[in-house]
């Protein structure tokens, strides 16, 4: 897949693969999650999952969530195409763009090293230390 810009579908199964998830499209993406997860993964013990809100639905929220991951990627250096209000609203093309990003750069950085990764685990730690009352659920799995 070097060279080439994935899809929705294939980055879909890499991103569930990855995350031990269940996204069914990648507009559910909205809940901030999976994102989140991939730069854990990809920078052990620089992510804080406890800080976010899992599982949210309230757009303010996902827009809180999303400007803390757009605080977070550009402290870490990555510069991708966040755009906080259309990715808290599930809008597909601003989701498109930043998994493709992610892919590409997780891809030419990390390789096979990140599926080491523990993204259950992680979700279900996250849940106990942070403010999240509601759910430890990233695109349907607990």
């Amino acid at each position: 897949m070097h060279g080439k810009v994935p899809g929705r579908l294939e980055l879909l199964r890499w991103l569930n693969d990855f995350l031990e998830s269940d996204y069914a499209r990648i507009e559910d993406l909205a809940d901030s999650v999976g994102y989140f997860q991939i730069l854990d993964a990809a920078f052990p013990d620089k992510v804080q999952l406890s800080k976010i809100k899992l599982g949210q639905v309230d757009v303010e929220d996902r827009k809180r969530n999303f400007r803390k991951f757009d605080a977070l990627q550009k402290k870490l250096g990555l510069n991708a195409p966040v755009k906080e209000g259309g990715l808290a609203e599930g809008r597909f093309s601003d989701h498109l763009a930043l998994l493709q990003f992610l892919y590409i750069w997780i891809e030419k950085n990390c390789g096979s090293a990140t599926f080491s990764y523990n993204a259950h685990e992680r979700r279900a730690l996250a849940g106990k230390k942070g403010p999240n009352k509601r759910s430890t659920r990233a695109g349907g799995i607990t």
